[in-house]
């Protein structure tokens, strides 16, 4: 069914007899064309259904994927701080507590800190 077995001198190979023999070019043209319409016949009535139908199937598989903020897989996360970062900007920080085996978060805005440094009457105060 493919133009593999045909070459372009006009000789192919038989496919019973597994003999090379020559064959003029009108004959070798009127075949091609015969052969290009068997395969788009063959593609639409066999192939094209499956392709369909994977295609159906990869849409319902990325269907459960949504992009939420609440999806940890959605957060930055920080090595040197040992953080994630929020979409929204808040910073979370994660320590691990060795006694007692316990794990905490603790929440900051990424404004806060600028906010702080900008105001004198709270650096005065501290």
């Amino acid at each position: 069914m493919t133009l593999d077995c045909l070459f372009i001198d006009g000789t192919k190979i038989e496919a019973n007899a597994n003999k090379y023999s020559f064959v003029w070019k009108k004959t070798t043209e009127k075949f091609s064309a015969k052969l290009q319409e068997q395969i788009q016949v063959y593609f639409q009535e066999e192939i094209t259904p499956l392709l369909i139908k994977y295609a159906m199937f990869d849409k319902k598989q990325k269907r459960g994927y949504k992009q939420s903020a609440k999806n940890l897989a959605n957060w930055h996360y920080n090595d040197k701080e040992d953080s994630y970062i929020h979409p929204d900007g808040w910073c979370y920080r994660f320590h691990h507590i060795k006694y007692q085996h316990r794990q905490t978060f603790n929440r900051k805005s990424r404004f806060t800190t600028l906010m702080n440094l900008n105001q004198p009457l709270k650096r005065d105060c501290i």
